[in-house]
Order: structure tokens, then sequence, then C-alpha cells
């Protein structure tokens, strides 16, 4: 099955169909073992000092059309509700319900390299605006079995971008049988719009259980931890500070301090 094909209401797909689809999916996030969490200097110190991982609930996520009804095609309900005589108001107020729900849902969002010039320009830079940052490379399975043991069912999805992501789903899906419902339900998670997004390659992890917070905080194992990378505008005393931390919680993780070389060399390759 493609994995850009378009599902219509009509369309046949068998379960078979879905289970060789996301099998794929799975291979695709695979191919990335080791996942990588830009952060500020703090917030990159304090995941390191809780061993935790941070979940955003769908509202607060940069990107206002992430994890937003505006994905589904939603003209079908509305002209079944017109063509019934059915009062508009109630099938706002379902769909303002469902809008809602979908929100609720969260996903942490990675990188698939620790030399993405952009997520470090836009996520790693102090007030001062220098890249004084960290970046954390998470071992994938471990950290997917870690929180599959703590009792959420997530996932790894490498994101998928689009021109626009409006309207890319039909809303029927959502009651079609299974197949077609994974199917949608992936594409809900997985598509984002191309501009500005499609320079950071995300690869995320996703939180299918309604979030009550903005952010959910889990812990993990600290064998989930493999590298850190120190940016290259990180002064000293900031590196002696995040050594200490990881002197005391990751005495043999990899500690890479990256210069302007790190960059200029991989736009080379």
């Amino acid at each position: 099955m493609n994995s850009n094909m378009r599902i219509e209401p009509n369309d046949i797909i068998s379960d078979a169909d879905v289970k060789s689809f996301m099998r794929l999916v799975v291979e695709q996030a695979q191919m990335h073992p080791i996942i990588y969490k830009y952060l500020t200097y703090n917030s990159g110190c304090q995941m390191l000092q809780n061993h935790n991982i941070q979940f955003t609930r769908g509202d607060k996520l940069n990107d206002i059309e992430d994890l937003n009804i505006s994905k589904f095609n939603l003209d079908a309900p509305r002209e079944f509700c017109k063509e019934c005589g059915i009062d508009m108001s109630l099938i706002n107020n379902k769909l303002t319900e469902r809008a809602n729900e979908f929100k609720s849902f969260g996903v942490c969002s990675l990188g698939i390299s620790p030399l993405n010039s952009v997520l470090w320009n836009r996520y790693t830079r102090s007030e001062s605006e220098i890249e004084d940052g960290i970046c954390i490379g998470l071992n994938q399975n471990k950290a997917i079995n870690a929180l599959t043991k703590q009792g959420l069912k997530t996932a790894c999805i490498v994101v998928r971008y689009k021109q626009s992501v409006s309207n890319t789903i039909p809303w029927l899906a959502l009651s079609s049988s299974s197949p077609v419902k994974i199917f949608a339900g992936y594409q809900f998670f997985a598509l984002k719009n191309s501009d500005p997004w499609e320079p950071e390659q995300e690869i995320r992890l996703v939180y299918t259980n309604i979030m009550t917070e903005e952010f959910h905080r889990i812990i993990l194992p600290k064998d989930c931890f493999e590298s850190v990378y120190f940016g290259k505008d990180m002064n000293t005393e900031q590196r002696q500070s995040v050594g200490q931390i990881l002197s005391q919680h990751f005495p043999r993780i990899k500690r890479i301090p990256l210069t302007e070389d790190a960059f200029t060399e991989k736009r080379k390759a």
C-alpha cells in the first residue's frame, strides 16, 4: 500500500494491507535507532538530572495545525446534517468536542540527526541568541519499551510533510472499518505542513492517552541515554556543569562537544 495514498470512504483496505503498511512505518522509524532531543541549556540539564522525557499536549505545540481537527475534511458530516435538516449548531458543538479531544493527545518531538542546524538554531538558543544548548541521543527501542512498561501505548513515527495538511483525512474514516481507521489515525499523528517544518526532519513519539496537563514527563531508565552533544557556543562553565551532571548520572555516556566545523563537514557530505 502506498504511504502517500489518500483514503476515500469506499476504498477497500484489508487488515493485511494495514499490517503491511504499519510494518513499513515501524521499519522506517527503526532506520534511526538513536533519536535526538534538542533543548536549551537549562532544559537539557533538567532532562539529564531527572532522566525523563517530556510529551507536549497538542494545543501547546509550535505548529497549531499539528494535532488539529483541521486535518480532517468535514464536508461530509456537515452536508449530511444539512440534507437531514439537523440543526448545524448541534453538529458544530459535537465537532468542537472532537477537536478538543484531538488537541489533548501529545507528542515528543525529536530529530534523526545530532547535526541538524535548523534544530540547533530553533530549539537550543539561549536568551542571548547563541547555540549553547544540549542535544541528547536516546536509544529508540529502549525508550519505547520503557514507556510501554509504564502503561503508555506509544509508537515512533517519522513525520511526513505535505504542502498543506488541511482537509487531508476524510472524516468518515474515523467511523470506518478498523483498517481505514488505523490508517487515518496514523495520518493524524504523522502529517505536518512542509513550510516551515520540513527542514526539521522530525521523528516523534506519540502520546495516545488524553493529556489533562500541558506537559507530561516520564522517567526513563538511564540506559536509554546514549549520547550528549554540547552546543557549539557553550561556555567553559556550562560544559563543566553538564560534565558534573553526566559524571553523577551517566558516567559512561558519550560526550561530544560540537564546533562549527561539524556542521560544515555534514553539509559537504
